[in-house]
C-alpha cells in the first residue's frame, strides 16, 4: 500500500459537494475519498478509506451528514462525514459502480453501473 499523507497520490476521478456548503469531496484512483474545506486551507480535513479498488462515484446527503461512495470493487459505502467512520458497506455482485446521486429531500441513493442498470 502506498502512503500519501494529506493529498491524493493518483488521478482524481470524481468530485462532489453539498449545496450551500464549503465542503468539497474528491475521489481518486488511490482508493480514497478526501474532504476539503474550501475556506480552510490547502489540506484535506477528512479521509475516507475502505474500498479495495478505484473509487468511481460519490454523493453527499442533502443535509451533508453522510457520504455515499461507490467503487470498481462492486461495493457501496455509507460514511459519517464528521468522524470518517464507515457506517455500512454493501457489495453488489457483478456491479461496477460508475455514478451515484443522492435523491434531493430523501434518504435514497441512485446508482448506475457498467451493467447498464440504474438502481
Amino acid at each position: 500500500t502506498v502512503q500519501c499523507p494529506l493529498a491524493h497520490c493518483l488521478l482524481c476521478v470524481q468530485v462532489g459537494c453539498q449545496y450551500g456548503s464549503s465542503r468539497l469531496f474528491s475521489a481518486s484512483r488511490d482508493l480514497t475519498v478526501l474532504m476539503w474545506d474550501l475556506h480552510g486551507g490547502d489540506q484535506p480535513v477528512q479521509e475516507f478509506c475502505g474500498h479495495d479498488l478505484v473509487v468511481s462515484g460519490l454523493a453527499v446527503s442533502p443535509d451533508g451528514s453522510q457520504l455515499c461512495t461507490g467503487s470498481r470493487d462492486n461495493a457501496l459505502c455509507l460514511w459519517d462525514v464528521e468522524s470518517g467512520e464507515c457506517l455500512l458497506k454493501n457489495a453488489i455482485s457483478r456491479n461496477l459502480v460508475t455514478h451515484l446521486c443522492w435523491v434531493p429531500g430523501g434518504s435514497c441513493v441512485v446508482q448506475t453501473s457498467e451493467d447498464k442498470m440504474v438502481r
